[in-house]
């Protein structure tokens, strides 16, 4: 790696290479672009949604109304809030429709009074019938569809409505046969109630499930459509679980040695503001050139590592982390830092951009 000196730390780096690549192999898994609707959460950066445009990728998920004005702006023709818009986000959401008239919004939904609501601020936004397939988290459940469904056909010209959004981030089990088992379970349910909107609707939906760990398992199904996120950057935690997947970790982070407050311990400046930090101290960061290298405790701007091993650490040396989870991490930078296939500093830098809510 060349060129890091130049790098303040804490910093996000990028390899552009692997991003290309880790692109390639997911578009590669399904039928046709039209079936792959990448989330952006995990990258929230221009520079990516245009290098999946190049592969003819036009239809995207988001977390976010700022992810989702990015998207609209880089050049995406289909957007899918994948989060229900309440209080002021159903206008705002209505807003962006107009500004960007040549994009298809569209949004999630799992409560008769936000369709309701959506369709008499903007009726042109499509509606995804959010269900909860085993997350617990959102979504209609299974039983209660068809009541959802008959209130939704009471709303007048509600043609709104085109598919069954079934986010199944529960089936993540390192056991390619028990995921590959839970990921058919929750398929099943998905498929069930398509059958039954299709029933009540009188018109042929679509089912958008598959997060990073099953989407693999989904792609073989004709016409699903997947919509994984962390693909693009991966990390430590999905590349020890999802190895059948094959995927790089294209995203590190640098950081130095500001101190040694004793003979066996160096602190490095990757503190809480620098890292995700909601898992466990030994799942945070890896430093995958020296594993001898034990984090023992974290603060805001600091990060205490037991160095085990006879290597000696001087200050302002140079560390390199992969971390545990990327997508939170991701959030806390400005701006990644692009290396080439060599892992030297290229000099360019990605915005994230849509980090913030607005």
């Amino acid at each position: 790696m060349s060129g890091l000196e130049q790098i303040s730390s804490p910093a996000a780096l990028v390899n552009e290479n692997i991003v290309k690549e880790n692109i390639r192999k997911t578009l590669s898994l399904v039928a046709k672009p039209e079936l792959l609707w990448p989330h952006i959460k995990t990258h929230k950066t221009a520079e990516i949604i245009k290098l999946c445009i190049e592969k003819g990728i036009e239809h995207f998920k988001c977390a976010t109304l700022a992810e989702a004005e990015l998207l609209a702006k880089t050049g995406a023709k289909y957007i899918l809030l994948a989060q229900q818009p309440v209080g002021p986000k159903i206008k705002i959401l209505a807003n962006l429709a107009l500004k960007y008239p040549k994009v298809q919004f569209a949004a999630v939904i799992d409560t008769f009074s936000i369709a309701k609501e959506i369709i008499k601020t903007d009726s042109k936004i499509h509606l995804f019938i959010d269900l909860n397939v085993g997350m617990n988290r959102t979504g209609v459940n299974p039983e209660q569809l068809e009541t959802l469904l008959l209130d939704l056909n009471l709303i007048p010209n509600c043609n709104n409505i085109q598919g069954i959004h079934a986010y199944d981030g529960h089936v993540h089990d390192s056991d390619l046969n028990v995921k590959a088992k839970e990921a058919e379970k929750a398929y099943l349910i998905a498929e069930v109630s398509r059958k039954k909107a299709e029933e009540v609707l009188q018109k042929k939906i679509c089912i958008v499930m598959g997060g990073s760990p099953p989407y693999s398992l989904h792609s073989k199904r004709p016409e699903l459509i997947c919509s994984p996120g962390t693909f693009v950057f991966w990390d430590k935690n999905y590349a020890d679980a999802n190895p059948e997947q094959n995927l790089g970790c294209a995203f590190k982070l640098l950081t130095r040695v500001i101190s040694k407050p004793q003979a066996d311990l160096i602190c490095c400046d990757l503190g809480h503001k620098s890292i995700a930090a909601e898992n466990p101290i030994n799942k945070r960061v890896y430093f995958l050139d020296d594993p001898d290298l034990e984090p023992i405790s974290q603060s805001e701007e600091h990060l205490v590592l037991k160095n085990k091993s006879s290597k000696i650490y001087e200050i302002g040396d140079i560390l390199i982390g992969t971390p545990h989870h990327i997508c939170p991490t991701v959030a806390l930078y400005d701006s990644l830092h692009i290396l080439d296939s060599e892992n030297n500093y290229t000099g360019k830098k990605w915005a994230v951009a849509a980090r913030h809510r607005s």
